[in-house]
């Protein structure tokens, strides 16, 4: 009687591990779920001559439609999404963020046909004190899994328009 117990057990545990496993994959399969957001981190970089420290950018996409997304140069920091010239999947963000932000979160939705861009900053007492009210140049270039019209891309900073 003890040795079929012991085939019992072995079959449970061996179902228990298939099953743990079973729901690792499936949970793998589309990150953040059904209905959620995937994350992409990337930084402004330092800027010595001014003083800037890297600043950390987390992309929130609740779309699940951006593939990559990385800082750029701007010369223009008007708030208007613009496509990347030769990248019809790409486009570029820009902005005029502040010298004293701890951390900048930009979320990508699409509440209806159009994307929209919010772009959200953090600024911590710690940024603040000593801190000279510059404004900064900031630019990301976020390319999607397919075509997107930049023209048609919503963009609105939660701070206030800058």
């Amino acid at each position: 009687m003890a040795i079929g117990l012991v085939a019992i057990g072995r079959r449970v545990r061996i179902l228990a591990v298939v099953a743990v496993l079973g729901a690792v994959v499936v949970g793998c399969a589309r990150p953040g779920g059904p209905g959620g957001s995937m994350t992409f981190d990337t930084a402004f970089p330092a800027d010595p001559d001014r003083r800037f420290l890297e600043l950390p950018v987390s992309l929130i996409d609740q779309t699940q439609s951006v593939v990559a997304v990385h800082a750029a140069a701007v010369a223009d920091p008007v708030l208007t999404p613009r496509n990347v010239p030769g990248d019809p999947r790409s486009i570029q963000l820009a902005w005029t963020g502040g010298a004293c932000e701890s951390r900048v979160r930009v979320f990508v939705r699409r509440p209806d046909a159009a994307y929209e861009i919010s772009i959200d900053a953090d600024t911590t007492i710690g940024g603040m004190l000593g801190c000279s009210a510059l404004g900064v140049p900031r630019g990301l270039i976020i390319t999607f899994d397919r075509e997107v019209d930049g023209s048609t891309v919503r963009a609105i900073d939660v701070d206030g328009a800058r």
